[in-house]
């Protein structure tokens, strides 16, 4: 208790300390009928970095703030809690928590989902034909409503919310998700479409589950929306719809840089993946920098070694788009299948970040396939990899770039990743080209130049990861998630900030931002930043 009441105030502290500071040094909004609408999160190091694009949207528009919350269905009920209302009203009037940071940088406005115990009926010979309609997965990740594509946001957040690594789309459970996402949809649509000519942009924290909603149906009426993090800004658009094409669109500069720039790119890449695949750099997930482990495998009378480096089954499996199969449930399914034809060991690791979580899932499919085998959490991937893998199989994972770093040939299971300029892994056309070459993996071969590996890590890694807020993250260890939630996730982050805080700094951000927001270009780079 003593705790909680001294961790209380210690936000509270944290939080006057940058409201005070904020309402000295941005623009008071003004009241006109332009929007621009901010998502509402709890995030400290977003709030600071939200309030300097706010703050350029609003003054390149003349445009009031207004903070919006998407969290609706992710983590809270589509029908609001009488109680929470109350309190969230409470908390706006007097500037409390987070409310009040917001309310420090500009923001006049919050709203939510208003949702009205009517709008089934409304809408309910709607809904019953879009349920009618989505009668097979596939069909759930094409749903179009009004001409939206939002069926692949419904599907995540379905795996999300429920833990689930596939759909049954027959459930009570499934049906009653799929009409509150529905309803969900139509209030969104609603208030953007009603406003379409106010509003001049969206700044969101996601793009990817129930959250994207704001953002596909903003696109569709040709309003822009801006996703920041601590290392850069994407735009978001009808042109670039995805978060996750950064690389493909920045491929051109590799074209026009000196021999020198050329040969520092290839040094530099090469000494910082040598440094992941021996566990010494934070960027790595499960390369340790010791052997402690000795993986064995009892039956040694297989030709090949495959190894299977799942994904979480319920973590944006479309973030990048489709794959050739509806989910990661689905792709382990196949692969089981295929293992029956062939004399291969199936090497099954659970994604290091929720091993688990996803245990039980993929206990329940191996259990079917005798030559999958399940590798134990305890293992890293070199003790993996050191009992010599023949190839490795992901859909869009890491071990892309990695692996073949370290001579291990990598088969995707979809076109859509970051890795389709490069050659380094092997993507397949389509689905039977993927059986195919699975069933033929005695004759499969394909080359690479470990010089693309080191171009696609700079372009990810360096190039792309610009400090427009002047920061001054360190490469490797600010850019690793844990240590990122220590640092810039709690409110000690705004006292960090405001003792940084200089007016040139200032300026020099919002010119920064300006810059971007001006620009042609759909990801911040360097270019972009004053001289």
């Amino acid at each position: 208790m003593i705790n909680y009441i001294y961790n209380l105030f210690k936000n509270f502290c944290f939080r006057s300390k940058i409201k005070l500071h904020n309402k000295k040094v941005f623009e008071k909004k003004n009241n006109t009928k332009n929007i621009i609408l901010i998502e509402f999160n709890g995030w400290a190091y977003l709030h600071i970095i939200k309030s300097y694009i706010a703050e350029a949207l609003c003054l390149k528009f003349n445009a009031k703030l207004i903070a919006f919350e998407s969290y609706t269905i992710i983590s809270d009920q589509l029908l609001k809690n009488p109680f929470k209302i109350i309190v969230r009203k409470i908390m706006i009037f007097f500037s409390l928590g987070t409310y009040g940071v917001y309310k420090s940088f500009g923001t006049t406005n919050f709203i939510y989902p208003e949702i009205k115990d009517n709008i089934y009926n409304e809408k309910k010979n709607l809904i019953n034909k879009l349920k009618k309609k989505t009668n097979t997965k596939s069909k759930l990740l094409d749903l179009k409503i009004n001409n939206i594509h939002v069926g692949d946001l419904f599907y995540d957040t379905y795996l999300k919310v429920y833990r689930e690594s596939t759909i049954d789309l027959k459930s009570s459970l499934f049906q009653t998700f799929f009409t509150e996402s529905i309803i969900l949809f139509f209030w969104w649509h609603e208030y953007i479409k009603n406003n379409k000519n106010k509003i001049k942009s969206i700044i969101v924290v996601h793009s990817v589950y129930t959250f994207g909603l704001p953002v596909r149906i903003a696109n569709y009426f040709n309003i822009e929306c801006y996703k920041p993090s601590h290392k850069n800004i994407i735009k978001i658009n009808k042109k670039n719809p995805y978060i996750t094409n950064d690389v493909t669109n920045n491929i051109s500069y590799l074209n026009n840089i000196t021999n020198n720039k050329r040969n520092y790119i290839y040094r530099y890449s090469k000494e910082q993946i040598k440094n992941i695949v021996k566990g010494k750099s934070k960027t790595g997930k499960n390369y340790k920098n010791k052997i402690r482990n000795k993986l064995k495998i009892n039956n040694k009378n297989y030709s090949k070694k495959i190894l299977v480096s799942c994904h979480s089954f319920a973590d944006a499996p479309h973030v990048y788009g489709k794959f050739f199969k509806s989910d990661f449930f689905e792709w382990m399914h196949l692969l089981g299948r295929i293992s029956k034809k062939n004399d291969y060991v199936w090497l099954i690791k659970p994604h290091p970040l929720t091993y688990d979580q996803d245990l039980l899932h993929l206990k329940k499919i191996i259990k079917n396939y005798p030559k999958m085998v399940l590798i134990k959490k305890k293992y890293s991937n070199q003790e993996v990899l050191n009992i010599g893998i023949d190839f490795a199989l992901t859909c869009f994972g890491t071990i892309s770039f990695e692996y073949p770093f370290l001579g291990i040939k990598v088969i995707n299971f979809t076109q859509n990743h970051p890795y389709k300029n490069f050659k380094f892994s092997f993507t397949p056309q389509n689905l039977d080209k993927y059986i195919s070459t699975l069933n033929n993996l005695k004759k499969f071969h394909y080359k690479f130049n470990k010089k693309e590996i080191y171009e696609y890590y700079y372009l990810k890694r360096v190039f792309l990861n610009v400090d427009y807020m002047y920061l001054n993250l360190h490469p490797t260890r600010d850019l690793d998630g844990y240590n990122l939630r220590k640092k810039f996730f709690v409110t000690n982050f705004y006292e960090q900030w405001v003792k940084k805080w200089s007016l040139t700094k200032h300026k020099k951000i919002l010119k920064n931002i300006s810059n971007f927001i001006s620009s042609s270009d759909y990801f911040t780079t360097n270019e972009h930043l004053v001289k």
